[in-house]
């Protein structure tokens, strides 16, 4: 068989293959990409969650693990399901130098919206340490949620060293990695 001959299209035809990305200049093709990358960037940062701890000071001196923590959700989304683990990681006393991974406490705070805060204390570990022989400690909060748009669950640690001072009040500072 003879090889078929190929139709010639017209002009009109052959501006239509022609792929719309094309049609653009390309200082225009430029400008877009070099807005729309870092503008596609930011926007999916924005989404992220994201929290914050901050320790409060002491509600009672002879007590000195009732610290409040405030959790704060410093993102545009809901968090739901939030939940603030605390773990004692080292204590030390006057009468025991150190002591590893010896309690810890579970606290639900449920939603917290976005731009929201809540309260918490460690509840569990109230009593634990006897103000006249504490003398430095180790946590780690961790803070377990689920943001708005995911199914499942993220958490964030965020670990504390404190020290007592004179008048025997402790004080939380944030440890960083």
């Amino acid at each position: 068989m003879p090889p078929r001959k190929k139709r010639k299209r017209s002009p009109k035809q052959q501006r239509r293959k022609t792929p719309w990305i094309a049609a653009i200049p390309q200082v225009w093709k430029i400008a877009i990409f070099a807005v729309g990358i870092p503008g596609l960037y930011v926007g999916i940062l924005s989404i992220l969650p994201r929290i914050s701890v901050t320790p409060q000071e002491n509600i009672h001196p002879s007590e000195p693990m009732l610290n409040p923590f405030i959790v704060s959700n410093d993102g545009y989304i809901d968090l739901h399901s939030v939940t603030l683990y605390c773990g004692i990681d080292r204590l030390g006393t006057t009468h025991v130098a150190i002591v590893d991974s010896i309690a810890d406490s579970t606290e639900r705070l449920g939603d917290i919206g976005a731009g929201g805060r809540t309260t918490a204390v460690c509840t569990n570990l109230v009593n634990f340490a006897n103000s006249g022989l504490f003398r430095e400690a180790h946590i780690t909060l961790i803070v377990d949620f689920r943001p708005d748009f995911l199914p499942w669950k993220m958490h964030r640690q965020f670990p504390f060293r404190g020290s007592m001072d004179d008048k025997n009040v402790i004080h939380w500072f944030p440890v960083t990695r």
